[in-house]
């Protein structure tokens, strides 16, 4: 069964927030930080009708102003989703046929992240679009002004260590998941006169529904009166049948009932051949370390451009460091790998020859494979050819930072659902 036809019903108990808030003062959080969070709530309460004033004003022109709130905004991702779906400005405008303005509101807490936001974001204004990119961790900023800002839709890709096997899948006990936990609180602590997001879409890695933070924060967003739908598994290649594996969760939330959307009409679409997303010409500095090759050749997961037939495995954050992180291409000697019925038919490197020592092996190896580029994996993660990267960045940081991304053609997929 593909995975990605998992569509999971919304179930909570009452005990679950409870148990949750119990869960997290074992984990370390005080008493007084509680405390203090909620009398900067109070404190904030009274000036946030002003704020919304602002945020669902007009612009300077007289033209109405939609806002979009990018929570874990990276380098993007989410936005060009969205541009890519057209939700935002496709048959909307101010009432005098002009198309509407949209604000976007990009939160991030890395550096690297937010220059490559601003490069290709921030760097020219429009009239459709315009853009303000807040660097701090959730946590440290107000949440609410841009949670309770009427704002047309939410977008958040929260940190997935929690919830991965690298990171132990300690979910709520995990450091990294106080800035969800943040978040959540304000749709808890919210009240009916609050003026919460219109749409809000969730990403992050499979097992997230697992954790006590999907049953809270779904039931606060049931208590606002949310339709709320979730996908458990969706990926490119089964979905779209873009040659890379990227696994995710869902969750989609709005006021509206949702209309029809047969998720199983994406169903073995036919396989691109990856070679359509590798580059012409094989820029430098792509060389595997031959220790690398040496130690680790039995683990590599190959892409072999011999055949039309490859799906390249998840890259994650570890590419171009770690072993597990992704694919490496096999562009010459292509029958030095062969398919292994026990790692789902994906190509392994094969030695045959017993004589030949691991060392010598790898120096054959190394004239023959291969990184991804950046550029390679734009591609696959649905991310546009002019799309940029500061020159600034190294190799491996843009590996980060697109491995830290999301599918862009998925969600863009989503979101028209999202918006219909």
């Amino acid at each position: 069964m593909s995975l990605f036809a998992l569509e999971r019903q919304t179930t909570t108990s009452a005990s679950s927030a409870s148990r949750w808030r119990l869960l997290r003062m074992r984990g370390g959080v005080k008493e007084a930080a509680t405390a203090r969070r909620s009398r900067e709530r109070r404190f904030t309460r009274a000036a946030r009708n002003t704020v919304r004033e602002e945020e669902e004003g007009e612009n300077d022109d007289g033209s109405s102003k939609r806002t979009v709130v990018e929570l874990f905004s990276g380098i993007g991702g989410m936005r060009l989703a969205l541009e890519d779906a057209n939700v935002l400005w496709n048959g909307k405008d101010d009432g005098d046929g002009a198309a509407a303005a949209v604000h976007f509101i990009a939160v991030d807490n890395n550096c690297n992240a937010n220059a490559v936001y601003r490069a290709n974001f921030c760097s020219c204004s429009s009239s459709s679009s315009s853009s303000e990119v807040l660097e701090g961790n959730i946590e440290s900023i107000d949440v609410e002004r841009l949670l309770y800002s009427s704002c047309e839709i939410l977008t958040m890709s929260p940190p997935c260590q929690p919830y991965t096997r690298k990171g132990k899948k300690e979910r709520e006990k995990d450091a990294r998941s106080t800035a969800l936990a943040r978040i959540i609180d304000a749709f808890e602590d919210a009240g009916e006169e609050e003026a919460l997001p219109k749409r809000i879409l969730l990403e992050n890695v499979v097992g997230f529904e697992l954790g006590t933070e999907r049953e809270r924060f779904i039931s606060s967003l049931e208590k606002h009166r949310y339709h709320v739908k979730e996908y458990v598994g969706l990926s490119p290649e089964t979905m779209l049948g873009v040659p890379v594996k990227r696994p995710r969760y869902y969750l989609l939330a709005r006021r509206e009932k949702f209309g029809s959307f047969d998720i199983n009409s994406f169903e073995s679409p036919s396989l691109e051949d990856i070679a359509k997303y590798l580059d012409g010409e094989i820029e430098i500095g792509l060389e595997i370390e031959k220790k690398k090759i040496e130690k680790y050749w039995k683990f590599f997961d190959v892409v072999n451009v011999a055949s039309s037939s490859n799906v390249a495995s998840t890259f994650t954050s570890g590419y171009g460091k770690t072993v597990f992180s992704g694919s490496y291409i096999l562009f010459d000697n292509c029958d030095i790998a062969k398919r292994d019925v026990h790692a789902n038919n994906a190509y392994r490197l094969v030695k045959d020859d017993n004589s030949e020592s691991d060392e010598q092996f790898a120096e054959r190896v190394s004239r023959s494979m291969r990184y991804f580029s950046p550029r390679e994996l734009c591609r696959l993660h649905g991310i546009k050819e002019q799309f940029v990267f500061p020159s600034s960045l190294s190799k491996r940081q843009q590996y980060k930072l697109i491995g830290n991304g999301i599918s862009v053609n998925v969600v863009s997929k989503l979101l028209e659902y999202l918006f219909k």
